[in-house]
């Protein structure tokens, strides 16, 4: 396991699965889906121990694939049920162990604006006006509680965040008199 190596091991293994995952969605290739996923499943499970850092990179481009291949279209390739595969056999399971040990890097990085070592992929590299950024990161979040991580509880911390953040990015025009 990545977590038994020495740090920057440790650092060239998630390394070498974001990667995976980023070349991934450059256009879709399912395999380097495939070899991130094992590489995820062989050498970087989510227990008490491993460090929060290294695993809060990992979930951030999870989501990002997630959600990237949320509407993966049918094909005569079958290349739909295997990302499905990769999604119901490894990464689901991944996400909700990293929710079990580390809640508190979970919610964090579900925030509207992340810390910034958590602000990986995906909208976070557009060149997006706030408003639109806000807009993908909520869909992002709502998928993510598609797929059952999220209790109620969750859902009160996290939605009031993106409210206010909503509210301060709205500009209001001054009237004249």
């Amino acid at each position: 396991m990545a977590w038994d190596l020495n740090g920057d091991d440790a650092s060239l293994i998630v390394e070498a699965i974001v990667k995976s995952f980023e070349h991934a969605l450059e256009p879709l290739d399912i395999m380097f889906a495939v070899y991130g996923t094992s590489l995820l499943a062989q050498l970087a499970p989510v227990h008490a121990a491993a460090p929060s850092a290294h695993l809060s990179n990992i979930f951030s481009v999870i989501c990002n694939f997630l959600y990237t291949t949320r509407t993966v279209s049918s094909d005569s390739s079958g290349n739909d049920s295997l990302v499905d595969n990769l999604k119901n056999q490894t990464l689901l399971p991944w996400v909700k162990a990293y929710k079990r040990h580390f809640a508190k890097s979970f919610l964090l990085s579900l925030n509207p604006c992340p810390p910034p070592e958590m602000q990986r992929l995906g909208y976070w590299e557009s060149d997006e006006n706030a408003p639109t950024k806000l807009c993908n990161r909520l869909e992002s979040l709502l998928m993510i509680g598609s797929f059952g991580f999220l209790t109620p509880r969750d859902w009160n911390n996290i939605i009031p965040l993106y409210c206010e953040v909503s509210i301060s990015s709205i500009e209001v025009p001054l009237m004249k008199m």
